[in-house]
């Protein structure tokens, strides 16, 4: 609790910043309803209080902006270590509410914090690490050596001291005090356009090279205010690097997930008693609309909302409490603009339009984004604009590449076709989406510029993507990827895309897409690993004769010099769907390079050819090898897998202890729930969920992941008659392993991944669902990806009832009663993947 007579010390001063460093705000205990009704009135009063204090400070969000300076300043120091002169530095700029202050000073609390663990608290007692002042308005050079002054504790008496006499006693004092860190806030009060702001650039510029220490610069659009105008600025911006500190945008999903994860930690951190978890995660578009996407409004606003509902003893922040709450004129300005600018596009909605006076030449499979963007440019409009008069509101985010119908009224498609002078079906005929209403799921592309300039079409153009659009055989133009070659220097490639879309004319998008990313994969592979010698020598001559006419990245020359066999394969691969009984030697010929009579059984085109060759129906049946349909054989593996190891007296696998660990998966107590005991489990089998995907599967998206693992019974066996519904795409258990496997807490991480997912689901239901990594798809010839693993041994169960039999009597042989048949086949066919333990099988059993 706050006392009255407490001290109160500015951040510019040590005292203050010392105590900004050292402080560690409790917070308070939540009391129960029983024991509230046990405290007095003076007690409630004094709980209460220490509640709305607690509120009313500012609570620290690691955003994005606040790691990348932590980050980048930490670097910087480093650097700067062993500097003698011109010393990097740092500069933090962006609109007021954005969150400067706040990133540079816990920058500077958390470098002192290090050097506190790095060197102990005692090492450091004699030292000054971080030194943070202001810069004051119109400041002096004289004014800023007084703010050092204060700060480092320097006695000043402004009569009988010069501005020479200020500087160098604060220079020696903090030199011999060990400062690394200087933090200058409110850089924009220098304006170097004035001689009294200009000498205070040259006395900081004065003070960073007597001073041993990295300096951070921050303030409001310093681009903006002058800083890097003249020759002093040019020096500055040729020694400082910048980050913006911009309001957060709510446009795209990745965008609108991390103002929510915002959101998130401010609710988290509310110690209010009848708020609801998520109540405000559920208003993000409203705190979003009050505030601007300002991470200061945002806390103002929470914070206000805080301490309003222990003050009216709502104890909950709802819509009308947020309501109650003011914000700063930015903010609110901002939201009264934003509701008039709805007012009229309200009242706007049903006036006629008319023609914009110079049309837009129709593009077959345009975006809409793109069409717009090229009508707004033709008519000298910007895209704002025409947005509004098309009633469409999500403006924000809309680009050349939007294909959606986001922000749309029911009127859009009408005024869009008003406001481009053409019937709207003759629209839909060139656009897809005015036709269809329906989002494109095809992949994006730019068209081919200089069919767009034969058109009289300047700018870019984006089209929906057909599985064949991969160049332009008129102008010899690759269109795929940013960078895009001219193919004049290969004109077999060119030459190749015009058979096969006359070879594939008839075909569907759909199975030529299919093909095209299996061909894909298998003509990777061949150039990777160097499968066939002739074929790679021609791929290697392509390379040279494109990289010297047309130099780009490598994954885009990859993909152009193996463009005709990648085609071929694909063609070779689509006939075989309807006649799988393809002969090498006819193979050959239709890849037009010497492919073996014989391939060898791991090449990936004949290995996709056998499980062709395999399939029934739409099952492909599972190529179990011979030597583990020996039952001795079998056994023998999987008592190696369980043997104690004779110089531990622990197993030689962690693998034994993945079903056994805390009493199994599918206990009752923790079958509908994923606990920390099963994550621990899962990493007996070499994949790791650790750190923020734990924490989703065991918090943040816990209720969800339960809710489909209730709706899968424990006990039922993957060849059940129930099974099926519910390992079918649209089963619990297939969206329970999506979503598993999408996990992904930051945008542009890694996500938990289909194997990973996989074996945490065979941990809570063994007998339902198998594991499977790549060594169980390699001994048993499964296609990458493999998307029909579980269907697919489903089935042979069902079918090969010599196979369950089998699985039955090795588990019992080798005493394993404890896993089910899954786990037994996934440890056979695991151990069978290593030489060394076929070779000691082989040794022991009998001959």
């Amino acid at each position: 609790m706050v006392t009255a007579g407490e001290d109160h010390f500015p951040l510019t001063t040590r005292e203050g910043w010392q105590r900004f460093t050292d402080a560690v705000p409790a917070e308070p205990k939540l009391l129960t309803a029983a024991e509230l009704e046990l405290i007095s009135d003076a007690a409630r009063a004094d709980y209460d209080h220490d509640r709305a204090d607690y509120h009313s400070r500012l609570v620290v969000v690691a955003t994005p902006t606040v790691r990348q300076v932590f980050a980048a300043g930490r670097r910087l120091v480093l650097l700067n270590h062993h500097q003698v002169s011109a010393r990097r530095g740092l500069i933090i700029t962006g609109a007021a509410g954005t969150g400067k202050t706040t990133a540079v000073t816990q920058l500077g609390r958390n470098h002192e914090l290090l050097l506190r663990n790095r060197l102990g608290h005692q090492a450091i007692a004699g030292r000054m690490p971080v030194v943070y002042v202001t810069v004051p308005p119109a400041a002096t050079p004289k004014m800023l050596a007084s703010e050092f002054a204060r700060f480092a504790g320097v006695p000043v008496n402004s009569r009988q001291q010069n501005q020479a006499d200020i500087t160098n006693a604060v220079c020696n004092v903090l030199a011999r005090l060990r400062t690394d860190l200087v933090l200058v806030d409110e850089i924009h009060n220098l304006n170097l356009a004035t001689r009294a702001g200009a000498d205070a650039s040259d006395q900081l510029k004065y003070l960073a090279e007597r001073i041993p220490a990295t300096f951070i610069y921050a303030g409001i659009d310093v681009e903006g205010s002058g800083l890097f105008a003249g020759t002093r600025g040019q020096q500055i911006a040729g020694r400082f690097g910048m980050i913006a500190c911009d309001p957060f945008p709510y446009g795209t999903t990745a965008q609108r997930q991390q103002w929510q994860a915002l959101i998130a930690t401010l609710e988290q951190s509310l110690r209010l008693h009848r708020h609801q978890p998520s109540q405000l995660l559920r208003l993000d578009g409203y705190l979003h609309e009050r505030t601007n996407g300002m991470i200061g409004s945002l806390s103002h606003l929470i914070r206000g909302a805080a301490v309003e509902a222990i003050l009216d003893g709502t104890e909950k922040i709802t819509r009308e409490t947020l309501d109650r709450i003011g914000l700063d004129h930015a903010a609110e300005a901002t939201r009264t603009r934003r509701k008039a600018a709805s007012r009229r596009r309200r009242d706007s909605a049903d006036e006629p339009l008319r023609r914009l006076a110079v049309p837009a030449r129709l593009i077959t499979r345009e975006t809409i984004g793109s069409f717009l963007t090229r009508l707004a440019f033709a008519n000298s409009l910007r895209v704002p604009r025409l947005l509004w008069l098309a009633a469409i509101t999500a403006r924000g985010s809309f680009t050349p590449a939007t294909d959606d119908t986001r922000g749309w009224t029911a009127s859009t498609p009408d005024r869009i076709a008003a406001l481009a002078g053409r019937p709207l079906p003759e629209l839909g005929a060139a656009i897809p989406l005015l036709a269809t209403m329906t989002p494109a799921d095809a992949a994006l592309l730019r068209a081919c510029g200089h069919c767009a300039a034969a058109k009289n079409i300047a700018g870019m153009v984006i089209i929906r993507a057909r599985p064949r659009d991969y160049l332009c055989a008129r102008h010899q133009q690759w269109l795929r990827g940013i960078r895009r070659p001219s193919l004049a220097a290969l004109p077999e490639v060119t030459d190749s895309q015009r058979r096969h879309d006359r070879r594939t004319a008839n075909i569907p998008d759909q199975d030529i897409a299919r093909a095209h990313r299996q061909a894909r994969d298998i003509t990777s592979q061949w150039l990777s690993s160097g499968w066939h010698p002739a074929l790679t020598e021609r791929w290697q001559h392509r390379h040279h004769r494109l990289a010297a006419s047309a130099p780009g990245p490598e994954a885009v020359l990859t993909d152009v010099i193996t463009h005709p066999e990648m085609l071929a394969v694909a063609r070779l691969l689509m006939s075989s769907q309807r006649s799988p009984g393809i002969r090498p030697r006819d193979i050959a010929a239709r890849l037009g390079f010497p492919y073996p009579g014989q391939p060898h059984p791991l090449d990936p085109l004949n290995k996709h050819l056998s499980q062709l060759r395999r399939a029934k129906g739409d099952t492909m049946a599972i190529d179990i090898p011979a030597r583990l349909r020996d039952e001795d054989f079998a056994t023998c593996l999987v008592k190696r897998y369980l043997a104690p190891d004779p110089a531990t007296g622990r197993a030689r696998y962690s693998g034994a202890y993945f079903e056994r660990l805390g009493g199994g998966g599918d206990r009752p107590e923790a079958a509908y729930q994923f606990t920390a005991e099963d994550l621990l489990a899962v990493s007996m089998l070499s994949v790791r969920i650790e750190g923020y995907h734990a924490l989703h599967v065991l918090d943040y998206q816990a209720r969800d992941l339960s809710s489909l693992l209730t709706q899968i019974p424990v006990g039922i066996a993957l060849q059940d008659p129930e099974a099926e519904a519910l390992i079918a795409e649209d089963g619990p258990a297939w969206k329970l392993w999506e979503a598993v496997c999408h996990i992904k807490p930051r945008a542009g991480g890694d996500s938990i991944g289909p194997i990973t997912a996989g074996k945490l689901l065979a941990r809570k239901r063994p007998h339902l669902l198998p594991a499977y990594d790549n060594r169980v798809r390699d001994v048993l010839g499964r296609p990458r990806p493999d998307n029909s693993w579980w269907h697919d041994l489903r089935c042979q169960l069902i079918n090969d009832h010599g196979l369950v039999h089998e699985l039955h009597s090795v588990r019992a042989r080798a005493d394993v009663g404890h896993m089910s048949l899954l786990r037994v086949l996934d440890v056979m066919c695991w151990m069978f993947s290593w030489p060394s333990e076929v070779r000691a099988c082989s040794q022991e059993m009998p001959h």
